[in-house]
């Protein structure tokens, strides 16, 4: 990446918004220290975009204006900047300068390590919990019929995990959302597990807001128990309603949290 990525007189996009959202100051942003990673100059330009509500196509302040806003070098800003063209954040293009390429959606379903930057609205933790339905609730019944002596003892294994680690939420969470995946794999169709990936760092904030409520943790052991005896037995069809009522738990009390947060209803 190079330093002239931008000269003067180059074509604003959008009718020159990127430049109005460029003018403001501070920028949400603050300086990272000199012995900074790329991942960590990376992190920081993506809360700018999200602070400044850039969107898909809007261009970035020039290279050498990020670099003395962070207090980096230009190397270790291009370092940073080349982290998130890989994962196809950000696009450089010669003499025009560093535009965003994706969109908040595309930024909360890729399994990249940047979800947790961007809080979830409530639309989208209710969009979200009805994705999770319409692949877990057939999960569930698939992997009852399909699941492995191997598999199963999994299962078992990671519930005790939860039982175990309710007073620690992240250990807690970490064990959750493998059940939830070991029950993908299960299911014996390779599909469900890779769109169980596809938004499984979205899954983990999501989890995390849940694992908060009041409660949270005892009820999902007992609903995890319940999919797992139901699938120790073969039984798909208790499998999946367990499941299912799993879910809408999770949904309904979320829902709740999030009204009392925002004083919003939050339908789905």
């Amino acid at each position: 990446m190079k330093s002239d990525m931008e000269t003067p007189g180059s074509p604003p996009s959008h009718d020159g918004a990127e430049d109005l959202k460029a003018a403001a100051s501070p920028y949400n942003m603050g300086k990272v220290t000199r012995h900074s990673t790329a991942r960590l100059v990376a992190e920081a330009l993506l809360r700018f975009i999200r602070d400044n509500h850039l969107q898909k196509g809007d261009r970035l302040p020039p290279t050498v204006r990020l670099a003395g806003m962070l207090g980096v070098s230009l190397a270790t800003l291009r370092e940073g900047l080349k982290e998130l063209e890989a994962y196809g954040i950000v696009s450089a293009q010669q003499g025009r300068g560093v535009f965003v390429e994706s969109d908040r959606l595309d930024l909360l379903v890729r399994p990249a390590p940047f979800a947790n930057l961007y809080p979830l609205e409530p639309a989208e933790v209710m969009d979200l919990m009805e994705a999770r339905r319409l692949i877990e609730v057939e999960t569930a019944r698939l992997a009852a019929e399909r699941a492995g002596p191997a598999q199963l003892d999994r299962m078992q294994a990671l519930l005790e995990m939860m039982r175990a680690g309710k007073e620690r939420p992240d250990e807690f969470i970490q064990h959750d959302m493998e059940f939830h995946m070991v029950i993908a794999e299960s299911s014996g169709n390779v599909v469900y597990p890779r769109l169980l990936t596809a938004v499984r760092e979205t899954f983990l904030v999501q989890q995390r807001m849940a694992v908060e409520l009041p409660g949270a943790a005892d009820r999902a052991c007992r609903y995890h128990d319940q999919v797992y005896q139901a699938m120790a037995r073969r039984d798909g069809r208790n499998a999946s309603r367990a499941m299912a009522e799993h879910l809408e738990d999770i949904k309904i009390h979320l829902a709740r949290a999030l009204e009392a947060t925002n004083d919003t209803p939050v339908t789905r």
